[in-house]
């Protein structure tokens, strides 16, 4: 684990298969360089180009807000395994002010996530 406030990732962090930003500011910049060649950075809180990722040797999609298309593929590649998020903590819906207060604080670990409905 990484204490983001005191260590970039980038400084310890290489060759890493896939990165979802769902930050944006500078991480995807910084995020660049963690990725191996031919990795994939996917933004959903910042817009980032084809063609940028192409230059740092990279797939890159993106957008201020996720496009249904890429948001399946993400599904499919967690459902396949080939990802595997970091779930932080699990909320149900009907305690969705306590985990917009705890993603205000900026200091939750890894993901938050709101427990909507069972499959």
């Amino acid at each position: 684990m990484i204490d983001y406030n005191a260590t970039p990732f980038e400084t310890v962090v290489r060759d890493v298969d896939v990165v979802v930003d769902t930050v944006g500011g500078d991480i995807p910049k910084r995020s660049w360089q963690v990725l191996r060649p031919g990795g994939v950075l996917v933004s959903v809180a910042a817009r980032v180009s084809e063609e940028a990722g192409q230059a740092h040797g990279v797939r890159a999609m993106g957008s201020g807000r996720a496009a249904v298309d890429k948001l399946q593929t993400i599904s499919e590649l967690i459902e396949s395994k080939q990802i595997t998020p970091v779930v932080g903590q699990v909320f149900p819906l009907a305690e969705a002010g306590r985990a917009h207060e705890l993603s205000q604080t900026g200091h939750g670990r890894s993901r938050i996530v709101l427990h909507i409905a069972d499959r």
